[in-house]
């Protein structure tokens, strides 16, 4: 590696990779990463609810409202079954999700900026709404958590989990960005534009003082 390259590499290793304009285009998929969030909620109920000796008798994805009024993407109901097992189901899949996907991004070079802004939604931005959102929500509505809390005797088991995890979540977002084999690669791209703007701009500056030089010297 040459050693303007080194350097650059050394740079990227203390710098945090930042997103850009063009990622933000991506949020126009919200709605599809929203169905898929739900899908991933949902069939962890289901697995669930079959491992617990409970049956199905309502599954569905299309959008509807529940009885309070709120907007669902999807909804399961049940009979049977262990009910507190089969409600924190869906946040023991956003752990599992989690770590699965901080693995692959944080050992894998993506090459493809769409690929891995995707990859990163997905697996890890993705479980970590889930999760917070049906925690903090227990503080203006009933959630699938509140109904956890209720079947715990220690609730502050329940607050340890997501405050745990929550915590969890952000540090290795955090340290994925920094880190990560993709990200150094994507830091190290940008780094060697900016060294080629700047070559750019000091070489015209160069030729803008030469080109008065000559003209000065026709002139004389």
């Amino acid at each position: 590696m040459p050693k303007n390259c080194k350097c650059l590499a050394a740079f990227a290793i203390m710098e945090k990779m930042k997103l850009i304009k063009k990622d933000s285009h991506w949020l126009y998929a919200l709605p599809i990463y929203l169905l898929i969030n739900s899908l991933r909620h949902q069939i962890a109920n289901v697995i669930a609810v079959l491992l617990t000796g409970g049956r199905l008798t309502r599954f569905t994805l299309l959008p509807d409202f529940s009885p309070a009024g709120w907007l669902r993407f999807s909804n399961i109901q049940w009979v049977g079954g262990e009910e507190w097992l089969i409600l924190a189901a869906p946040y023991v899949a956003d752990l599992i999700t989690f770590v699965v996907f901080f693995l692959l991004l944080q050992r894998k070079v993506v090459q493809k900026r769409w690929l891995f802004i995707n990859l990163l939604i997905l697996g890890l931005l993705s479980p970590v709404f889930n999760s917070a959102y049906d925690y903090f929500s227990t503080v203006f509505v009933a959630t699938d958590v509140s109904r956890i809390i209720s079947h715990m005797p220690y609730e502050e088991l329940v607050h340890l989990y997501f405050v745990l995890t929550l915590s969890f979540y952000v540090m290795a977002i955090q340290y994925l960005l920094q880190n990560s084999a993709t990200a150094r690669f994507f830091l190290l791209k940008e780094m060697e534009e900016r060294q080629r703007v700047k070559r750019q701009k000091r070489q015209k500056a160069k030729n803008g003082v030469e080109l008065n030089k000559k003209e000065h010297n026709s002139k004389a």
